[in-house]
């Protein structure tokens, strides 16, 4: 449901969930695409437009992320471990005090308390 007055509104969102099991560990990346460091084949089957969301462990704690899946094969996707990416460099990111950075890593905003990471 989607409700707007003017330029302020308000959207419902229900996430839909994938469940899956790791199949594999490249713990050096699989040697092609943008994202380098350690990742994982899975089975699960995640769609377009997903990519960067997060991924959980079976305690709710994010480890991983989005990175890769197939339109073709629901069954197949690689997910980032969240380590793997702190050198990832985000564009115009607005951090808790308001101010919009132009340029900043996941690391920088693990180190300001934005992202908090679980070991």
């Amino acid at each position: 449901m989607t409700v707007f007055e003017e330029k302020e509104g308000s959207l419902l969102v229900v996430p839909k969930l994938y469940e899956g099991k790791i199949q594999d560990e490249h713990r050096d990346g699989r040697g092609w695409g943008k994202v380098p460091g350690r990742c994982y084949q899975t089975s699960l089957g995640i769609e377009g437009g997903t990519s960067g969301g997060p991924v959980f462990d079976v305690e709710g704690r994010v480890f991983a992320v989005n990175s890769t899946g197939w339109g073709d094969q629901s069954d197949l996707a690689y997910i980032s471990h969240i380590q793997s990416i702190g050198g990832l460099m985000l564009r115009l990111v607005q951090t808790q005090d308001g101010e919009v950075h132009e340029n900043m890593t996941i690391s920088e905003l693990i180190n300001r308390g934005s992202i908090k990471v679980v070991n």
